[in-house]
């Protein structure tokens, strides 16, 4: 099922310009949006939710607005309130509001009697992501959220999606600068710069890595496995997917960090 479609998608600012030709996102999928600082990351997500209106194109959520979890970048509850508060006023909007499963989290994560204005930045992120899980959502959306957090609450934190996760009918899209902790979790990269996609791959079966090589050796890879390369004074860098296919050849293994640099590096050029 295509959970997310978006056509000929463009949003205008004074300074920056957010186009996307043609996406769509299936259900159970965990998309990873990727880029830098000012990639148009969080401007895309705002589109597909709905909180920016006025943009050309068309972006079609085929699923209900009760069964979508949003937990963004900068937006915390009123620090007047305590979670049991935000329960009640949650058990009013969203029909499969589960209060045991809110108690649970609240426990576990020792936030049940606490007020908003004592939490600490990473324990208010924690109580977000608890309160979009509580309803059960089929889509979860993160815009990210990991920048300031510890180790610890990182762990946390994917340990709260991998539990989602389990439901393998449930999507998750999660937008960050910051992917490292979300390595094992990313079915499908998409990577924004200067608010167009530059790389979209399926991420779990790739085996990303960067070969340096003669010119006699690149011409026996294969065209659809070089993602990027970049000539050296005598030699070639290239970035490769599939590396699997070529084990007689030595390559560096490289993580998914590494993999948006040097996409957006050669994006640039």
């Amino acid at each position: 099922m295509k959970i997310i479609e978006v056509e000929n998608l463009q949003k205008k600012y004074s300074n920056f310009l957010l186009d996307i030709k043609n996406l769509t996102i299936n259900e159970g999928t965990v998309v990873g949006i990727l880029g830098n600082n000012q990639a148009g990351k969080t401007t895309f997500i705002k589109c597909l939710l709905g909180t920016i209106k006025n943009y050309k194109g068309t972006v079609n959520l085929n699923i209900d607005y009760q069964d979508i979890g949003i937990v963004l970048d900068n937006v915390f509850f009123p620090d007047t309130l305590k979670p049991q508060d935000i329960a009640l006023i949650m058990q009013d909007i969203y029909n499969n509001w589960d209060q045991t499963l809110y108690n649970n989290y609240l426990q576990k994560y020792f936030l049940t009697n606490k007020k908003i204005k004592t939490l600490k930045i990473d324990e208010k992120k924690k109580l977000e992501i608890i309160v979009a899980l509580a309803h059960h959502p089929k889509l979860l959306v993160i815009d990210d959220i990991t920048t300031l957090m510890d180790s610890r609450t990182r762990r946390e934190i994917i340990e709260l999606l991998l539990e989602y996760l389990k439901n393998k009918k449930n999507t998750l899209i999660i937008s960050t600068h910051n992917p490292l902790d979300l390595e094992h979790l990313i079915d499908r990269i998409i990577i924004l710069d200067k608010g167009k996609i530059i790389f979209d791959e399926d991420y779990v079966n790739s085996n990303y890595a960067t070969l340096e090589c003669k010119e006699e050796i690149l011409l026996k890879l294969n065209k659809e496995d070089i993602i990027s390369l970049q000539k050296n004074r005598d030699t070639y860098q290239v970035l490769i997917k599939n590396k699997h296919k070529y084990l007689e050849l030595k390559e560096n293994k490289i993580n998914l960090e590494d993999l948006i640099v040097l996409i957006t590096k050669g994006a640039s050029k």
